[in-house]
């Protein structure tokens, strides 16, 4: 049933690309490799139930992780009413129940009382470098919670620009897992201030 999900959810990103740019490629062996793969070895590790994938864009990771595992509780959060409206295509033609599908912009999200601090875990991938993207999805996360963060091959570099960030928004980086997946635990809560708006946080957009 997984392997069926997943390959139907690849028709589905396929088609929608026919329509407008929701993914790069319509080659499957591409999709798998530099999409699917990496999701289903995130949704591997993860050790929480409750998470959270911050501008999910067109479903990844937490599509392929709630498929993975259907005892996880997901919810799939972007501020753009296309890719929502995408998203709750798949929710009902693969008939995935774990999944909840939110409409808001990421830094909003992290001062709305109903969902500031109150995460097991999340996730973010390809929305922005690890400084801003931890400064997204930490305020979202109960103390004891886990960001997985999915780094590219200058993780080292990327740490070293995030880490004062990452420690003032109560976050501690834990270990550096396999294919460079950056494990970063919730220490101790989030300052009020953050996340900052988004004109404040793209200025660091660039900085790798």
């Amino acid at each position: 049933m997984t392997q069926e999900k997943i390959d139907s959810y690849i028709k589905l990103l396929v088609a929608e690309r026919n329509i407008r740019n929701i993914i790069g490629t319509t080659d499957i062996k591409l999709i798998y490799a530099k999409h699917i793969i990496p999701s289903l070895e995130l949704g591997s590790i993860i050790l929480e139930d409750n998470g959270i994938d911050v501008g999910t864009g067109n479903g990844l990771p937490g599509i392929i992780i709630a498929i993975l595992n259907p005892a996880k509780n997901i919810v799939l959060m972007d501020a753009k009413i296309s890719r929502i409206n995408f998203l709750y295509k798949v929710k009902k033609e693969l008939d995935i129940k774990n999944i909840s599908i939110l409409q808001m912009r990421c830094e909003d999200a992290g001062h709305n009382e109903l969902y500031r601090e109150s995460f097991e875990f999340g996730t973010c991938r390809a929305v922005a470098n690890l400084r801003i993207s931890s400064e997204l999805v930490l305020p979202l996360l109960k103390k004891g919670g886990s960001f997985y963060a999915q780094c590219g091959k200058s993780i080292e570099k990327d740490i070293n620009n995030a880490k004062e960030i990452i420690s003032e928004l109560g976050g501690e980086i834990s270990e550096i897992k396999k294919n460079n997946v950056l494990l970063i635990e919730k220490k101790g809560q989030t300052p009020e201030g953050y996340p900052r708006k988004w004109n404040k946080l793209a200025r660091f957009r660039k900085r790798r």
